[in-house]
């Protein structure tokens, strides 16, 4: 490769007919590979120092001319330039992000709507769908970095003031424009190896910022740009959230339908439900379960149900209730009445689990849990606020909730491009982030595409 770089070079000024091929045994450039005596070093083969028509020449016979020694290889490699197709254009893409408020009717145009594209006909596979979204990334990346990417398919260098010069970007073989950084030999998925660019101010980064924010149940900035970094890296990603949640706090609502502004009596009856949280100790990671009472029997079947999902526990810390006041005096008596320390201690000997119960009215001995309950209740009030649900669906709003807490960096991130994927609880559950994105089937892809 050394030598294929420095002989292209050299073509550039000199064509190859000026050029002859000389034998290794007589090349001074590789008397420094072989043992040979300094004085030998400085001299070269003696046919050097003759006149030019005297050298000793042999014809390359029926040798082609792509098979000359010292040449460059070529190497095929496939490229796509970043021209979108001609039913999806780029005034079309920004038409659709304009017209639309989120991004589940544009992947469905894009995938289902086109007339002039049979393959992409059907229902909407992950595969389509990736595909539609990194033709919406794409046409914000030429709405805001389109300086940047005519120098990357050039081979130039970017502009003195571009902010993408610490990503060291680069444009992939679909005309992506993706972040460069120094994990191209890391095993993590490609999209967190090498994330896609988006602009801080688009509109498509503000129908992405929703769209994960509902997914995530409302997130904190945290969990939004961890989640974030999985496939995106957002220039500004700090600032990107905190306009997106103030365009979407000033937004006024639209009326109300005649159907939801009725008066409608109905005859459902509601009751209260509880939640019980289990946090770990060891690497806080969250498990919510549901139950309809307080009685003893509905606490040790959430018991239960936890031991089977994740494993029975060595030992179980819980507080005594009294730190609860006014509407809550009924679970404080409760969880201090003989009958639940009873049956709990008798459940708890079979499965030779220690209970330790930390001491009355000091509930910061047990601020591990007390920080769950408190991120718990801010899913809960974000996503349901005054909604009446039924048991199945509180269950199910709960698992959410506890894959998003589960899916909390432990540490603060970096703002660095070649930064590892953070550490969550999920790893110590699944070796991933609960909320992880999949990558997309690419066993269609033939091994060999690119021909070396």
């Amino acid at each position: 490769m050394f030598v294929a770089n420095r002989t292209s070079k050299n073509l550039q000024f000199l064509s190859r007919k000026h050029w002859l091929h000389m034998s290794p045994k007589n090349h001074p450039a590789d008397y420094a590979s072989r043992g040979i005596t300094p004085l030998e070093l400085f001299y070269g083969p003696s046919w050097l120092k003759e006149i030019k028509n005297y050298w000793r020449t042999e014809p390359l016979g029926e040798v082609q001319e792509d098979k000359l020694l010292e040449m460059r290889t070529t190497i095929p490699c496939l490229f796509a330039s970043a021209v979108l197709p001609p039913w999806c254009d780029h005034e079309t893409l920004i038409f659709l992000l304009t017209r639309y408020s989120d991004l589940a009717h544009i992947w469905a145009y894009l995938v289902l709507e086109q007339p002039s594209a049979a393959q992409l006909s059907g229902p909407l596979t992950p595969k389509k769908i990736n595909d539609a979204c990194l033709q919406l990334a794409r046409a914000a990346q030429h709405d805001s970095f389109q300086t940047e990417i005519d120098c990357l398919v050039k081979n130039a260098p970017l502009p003195g003031n571009s902010k993408l010069k610490t990503l060291f970007p680069f444009v992939d073989v679909d005309g992506t424009l993706r972040v460069g950084g120094r994990l191209q030999n890391s095993n993590q998925p490609y999209d967190v190896r090498h994330p896609v660019i988006i602009p801080k101010e688009h509109r498509y980064t503000n129908l992405l910022l929703s769209e994960v924010q509902l997914r995530n149940l409302h997130a904190g900035p945290t969990l939004m740009i961890a989640t974030l970094n999985q496939r995106y890296w957002i220039v500004g990603c700090q600032t990107a959230l905190l306009q997106n949640e103030g365009e979407n706090r000033d937004a006024a609502e639209a009326c109300l339908p005649y159907g939801r502004t009725r008066l409608v009596l109905s005859c459902t009856a509601t009751v209260k439900g509880y939640v019980v949280a289990f946090v770990c100790l060891a690497t806080k990671a969250v498990h919510l379960e549901a139950v309809s009472d307080l009685s003893t029997s509905a606490f040790l079947t959430a018991l239960k149900r936890m031991f089977a999902l994740r494993g029975i526990s060595s030992e179980i810390w819980s507080d005594r209730g009294t730190n609860f006041v006014g509407a809550d005096r009924h679970i404080r008596e409760h969880l201090q009445s003989p009958e639940l320390n009873r049956a709990v201690n008798q459940y708890m000997s079979v499965l030779k689990v220690k209970w330790t119960f930390i001491t009355p009215s000091a509930p910061h001995m047990g601020g591990i849990w007390e920080a769950a309950v408190k991120s718990m209740k801010k899913h809960l009030r974000v996503v349901l606020g005054n909604t009446t649900l039924t048991y199945e669906d509180l269950s199910t709003v709960l698992t959410q909730i506890e894959a998003c807490l589960n899916s909390r960096p432990f540490c603060k991130l970096f703002a660095l491009p070649d930064s590892y994927e953070a550490l969550t609880p999920g790893h110590f559950i699944i070796n991933q982030p609960l909320n992880l994105l999949l990558e997309p089937d690419i066993s269609h892809i033939k091994k060999g595409r690119l021909d070396m």
